[in-house]
Formats: structure tokens, C-alpha cells, sequence
């Protein structure tokens, strides 16, 4: 079974950055990862492929930020993937990263309209979705579990690629790697903590705001930031019976999350909002589990 990566650092009964939501009582900080399968790796693909390709068509007007975001999408799209998909349907196993090229192409070009490329974006979409339909069950595919880890997947994307954008030289989707050894037991956010885990990031400045060294990549982070709320949003009916506070936590953090990465703060906040309140609470209501 697949491991989906997600560093989960839980604090017993601690309340970050004024959040009144109290988690659930463990004892230290660990990292994590859930259970997942290859459903939830190819449903990641999949808005993977979606969001950077979006951000190459909205990108035009600097080639090099729109072909670092195609490199993304193109990078997502493995051949073991394709093989899976050319085994339902070959044509959408060779049409896909066809029109990936091609929007290469037209991009690179001084002939495309906006108009075109953007055709050519949603081109890419539909196939996309055309190979949801024939690789993966619609079961699976509506199945909440399934969706929360998708979810958990585009928060990780975001947090990557932040850590690529401020210059972080660690693993911001491993809490426990961030916090120097010995202080696992001190609540995350203290001063010390956040100090240390700033120090090794290249981009950072005095001013509480961190400095950007990565374009394309801070823009990635905003999306896939974006998009996990977005797919939380289409699942929060769906939690288990009697999670509403786990709920309620969800709702403010996920806009905390995304402002801090919009207002370019220091890698610990963002780090803190994401292991500690988000991914904690989406195990608690749609019943996540942690790989052994």
C-alpha cells in the first residue's frame, strides 16, 4: 500500500497561534504518514497536473516562470502513469502528454493568443478528468477517506514548494526535522524553535516577512494552498458524525494557512498551521489513518 507522505507534529492538548481548538491528547511530536493507495497518488496527479499547467497558461508573459511551472506537470506525469492509462485508454495515455507539449509549444511561441492557450489549459483538464473516469472507480473517487488524503496531498504540495520559495534548506512537510534535537517535548511555536527552523532558510529577513527567491514556486504554494481548500470545501459535508469541532478548527485554519502563505510568513507559522491544526483535525473527522 502507497504511504502518502504527511509529517503530522501533535502537541497533547496544546492551542497554537490562538486557535480554540484543543487536539487530540498525544504525548510528543512525531512525524507521520498516512495510509493511502494509488488512488489517492493518481487523484494527486491529477491536481497536480491541473494546477500547474493552470499557472503556465496565467504565466505568459514570462516564459520562464510558465515553462518552470510545465516542468512541474510534465515531471507529475510518469510513465508508469501513463502505462496504467494506456492500459484502459491509449488514446488518453498518448493525447496527454502531447497537449502538455503543445502548450509548451504555444507558450514558447509569439503566435498563440491568450484565448488559444487558455483552449489548450482546459484541453488538458478534460483529459485529465477523461482518465479519472477510466482508471479509478467512481466509488473511490467520491469516497470521503480518499478525498480528505487528496486533500492532505495539496497541502503538502503547498508546503514544498513554499520551502522552495523562501530558500528553506529542510523538509517542511517533516515537522520533526525542523525542531532541533531534544526540544521535541517544547510547544512548536516557542521563539527558539521558530528561530532556529528561520535560520536555515536563505530567503529570511528581520522584518517577520520572508523574502522570496523562488517565483514560480511561491506561486505554486498559493495555488496548492488554494486548491486544498477548495477540495476540503466539496468534502466538509461528509465528515464522520460528531467531529463539528474538528470541523470548526478546519474552517478557520485552512484561510490561516493560506494568508500565511500569502503574507510570506516565516517558515515556522506556516509549518505550525499545517501539522498542527489542519492535518491533526482531518484525521479526526473523516477517520484518517496513520501508516505503521
Amino acid at each position: 500500500m502507497k504511504k502518502i507522505p504527511t509529517a503530522m507534529a501533535i502537541v497533547a492538548s496544546v492551542v497554537l497561534l490562538g486557535s480554540v481548538a484543543v487536539l487530540s491528547p498525544l504525548n510528543r511530536a512525531y512525524a507521520h504518514t498516512f495510509k493511502g493507495d494509488e488512488n489517492v497518488a493518481f487523484l494527486s496527479m491529477v491536481q497536480q497536473i491541473k494546477t500547474e499547467t493552470s499557472l503556465a497558461g496565467n504565466n505568459t508573459s514570462d516564459k520562464d516562470i510558465a515553462n518552470h511551472h510545465l516542468e512541474h506537470a510534465a515531471e507529475a506525469l510518469t510513465n508508469a502513469t501513463l502505462k496504467e492509462i494506456s492500459e484502459k485508454n491509449q488514446r488518453i495515455a498518448t493525447d496527454l502528454p502531447a497537449n502538455i507539449e503543445q502548450l509548451k509549444t504555444m507558450i514558447n511561441s509569439s503566435n498563440a493568443t491568450t484565448e488559444d492557450i487558455n483552449s489548450q489549459v482546459q484541453q488538458i483538464s478534460g483529459l485529465l478528468d477523461e482518465a479519472v473516469q477510466v482508471r479509478i472507480d467512481p466509488a473511490q473517487v467520491t469516497n470521503s477517506t480518499v478525498q480528505a488524503l487528496v486533500v492532505a496531498s495539496m497541502l503538502n504540495e503547498a508546503l514544498e514548494h513554499y520551502g522552495e520559495a523562501i530558500g528553506f534548506e529542510g523538509n517542511m512537510t517533516n515537522m520533526s526535522t525542523m525542531i532541533p534535537s531534544g526540544q521535541h517535548g517544547m510547544a512548536m511555536h516557542s521563539t527558539s524553535n521558530a528561530s532556529n527552523i528561520q535560520a536555515n532558510s536563505t530567503g529570511a529577513s528581520n522584518t517577520g516577512a520572508t523574502k522570496i527567491v523562488s517565483v514560480p514556486n511561491y506561486q505554486s504554494a498559493v495555488a496548492f494552498s488554494e486548491k486544498a481548500l477548495n477540495l476540503y470545501q466539496q468534502i466538509k459535508a461528509k465528515a464522520q458524525p460528531g467531529k463539528e469541532n474538528a470541523i470548526r478548527a478546519l474552517d478557520s485554519s485552512f484561510p490561516a494557512f493560506i494568508k500565511a502563505i500569502k503574507d510570506k510568513a516565516q517558515a515556522m507559522q506556516v509549518v505550525s498551521l499545517a501539522h498542527l491544526r489542519i492535518h491533526p483535525n482531518l484525521m479526526e473527522a473523516y477517520n484518517l489513518k496513520l501508516a505503521t
